[in-house]
């Protein structure tokens, strides 16, 4: 299993183990902390698992309705929380 290390504000590591790929963004704790209109973008492309943000390139995030590069970043750390991160560009 692959692990994800963060850095704390001391700079210590912390490992977080990633959560299943199935798992709902609904049931995400992580997902609440996303804004709304980041959160009705997905929802809109009708993304509602980890697994199905975690497969998608930049790129193709940057092209949703109403996602910019805020959108992107509020994403990529909400899913480096989770032990995950986006696709890398072919």
């Amino acid at each position: 299993m692959e692990f994800i290390r963060l850095f704390n504000e001391e700079g210590a590591i912390l490992t977080v183990e990633p959560i299943p790929l199935e798992t709902k963004l609904d049931d995400v704790p992580e997902f609440r902390t996303l804004t709304v209109r980041t959160v009705n973008s997905l929802k809109t492309d009708n993304i509602t698992t980890v697994g199905e943000l975690a497969e998608k390139y930049e790129s193709e995030l940057l092209r949703l309705t109403n996602f910019g590069r805020k959108s992107l970043t509020e994403v990529k750390a909400m899913l480096a929380a989770v032990g995950h991160q986006l696709s890398k560009a072919p």
